[in-house]
């Protein structure tokens, strides 16, 4: 009966993000923000951590009046894949990790932010991998770029023009994901493990 109450209700529960991710930005050379606190990717290992970056040029971050964002604070967390299961576009249904891109008083990006990922599908270098980030007004993850496998093998460089838009929820699909452009069934994949009932509040 609880389930069949909550079967229309399209909240999502937001995990805890600690202050203590943001880091400063600065507004005359390009800022490197990364993973510092082990507890904001707690899934991810020492190596991963050090791999997931956020590359942020001076007066890229706009704020909700479009103008840029000075002395700006900006953080990276994890995200628990159960959490964006029923986000994901058609055709991706095998999952890894999402990562959260906090900044206060951010609205967009001027220009795309390059990203680094792990590369946790140990897929081969100068694979081309899908970029996913939430939009807002569809409540769906969506890819909006490429990113490309380094030659050592360890991260997942977004492409010129495919990174970072805005803050948010990001990640990337597996390798050899293909979308059905043509309808809105998922194209053949492995399915995954169904997401628990959602809970009144």
């Amino acid at each position: 009966e609880e389930r069949l109450e909550n079967v229309d209700r399209r909240e999502v529960y937001l995990p805890r993000i600690a202050t203590s991710v943001l880091q400063a930005v600065s507004d005359s050379v390009p800022t490197v923000i990364t993973v510092e606190d082990a507890k904001a990717a707690p899934a991810l290992t020492t190596q991963q951590r050090e791999a997931l970056t956020l590359t942020i040029n001076p007066g890229s971050a706009i704020g909700e009046d479009g103008k840029p964002v000075t002395n700006a604070r900006i953080g990276i967390a994890t995200v628990p894949p159960e959490l964006v299961r029923d986000m994901l576009p058609p055709g991706v249904l095998q999952h890894t990790f999402d990562i959260t891109i906090q900044a206060p008083g951010v609205a967009t990006f001027a220009e795309p932010v390059q990203i680094t990922f792990p590369n946790v599908f140990n897929a081969a270098p100068g694979t081309k991998l899908n970029i996913l980030s939430f939009v807002h007004t569809t409540g769906r993850l969506e890819i909006n770029g490429t990113g490309t496998v380094s030659a050592d093998g360890l991260t997942v460089v977004s492409d010129l023009n495919s990174g970072v838009k805005a803050p948010g929820w990001h990640g990337v699909t597996p390798p050899g994901t293909v979308l059905n452009q043509n309808s809105e069934e998922p194209a053949p994949c492995e399915p995954l493990v169904a997401a628990g009932p959602k809970k009144k509040f």
